[in-house]
């Protein structure tokens, strides 16, 4: 019985750590010209000298707006931080020539996406790299829809001003 115990202990005692990343959408239903606010979060972390990942989504639909990047790897980057847009959706890579310790959870990436189509999208992290194991949080599933602003609703609202005005018009 000793001889297990000591086992189990050993085992659990060094026992690989893995990061887990995990994926976040400020909203599921948005309108074309809308923006999304994405967030890629981080955490259970050892220091880490490397980080990337892809984040898959319909490019049709979503537009990157670079202005809005942060997170807490673009603050302690001396090297590289770097978000291109592909084909598939996002690429994002950050390294350091020094390994740095980032606080649980971190968020590695925020950033908006402006909806420029109508439609349905999901939004899936795939190839996540760093510097120690990297796992994809199961859970962190996201998917938003596009709706576009409908031109009847338009031409109501301008009717009501347009109205709105001959009356007041008639009123002075």
């Amino acid at each position: 019985m000793k001889k297990l115990i000591a086992a189990l202990a050993f085992f659990v005692g060094f026992s690989a750590n893995a990061g887990l990343i995990s994926i976040t959408i400020s909203d599921t239903e948005v309108a074309v010209g809308d923006a999304l606010e994405v967030t890629v979060t981080g955490s259970g972390f050892d220091p880490i000298d490397f980080f990337a990942f892809e984040l898959e989504y319909d490019t049709s639909l979503f537009m990157f707006d670079s202005l809005s990047l942060s997170g807490v790897l673009l603050d302690t980057s001396d090297f590289i931080y770097e978000v291109n847009e592909e084909f598939y959706g996002l690429a994002a890579t950050w390294s350091n020539f020094d390994v740095v310790a980032v606080d649980s959870p971190f968020v590695a990436a925020k950033f908006n996406l402006i909806a420029k189509a109508a439609g349905s999208t999901e939004f899936n992290l795939v190839n996540v790299f760093a510097s120690e194991d990297a796992e994809v949080d199961p859970q962190s599933y996201a998917a938003a829809n596009v709706s576009a602003v409908s031109a009847p609703a338009t031409l109501g609202l301008f009717g009501f001003a347009l109205f709105g005005l001959i009356s007041l018009r008639r009123k002075a």
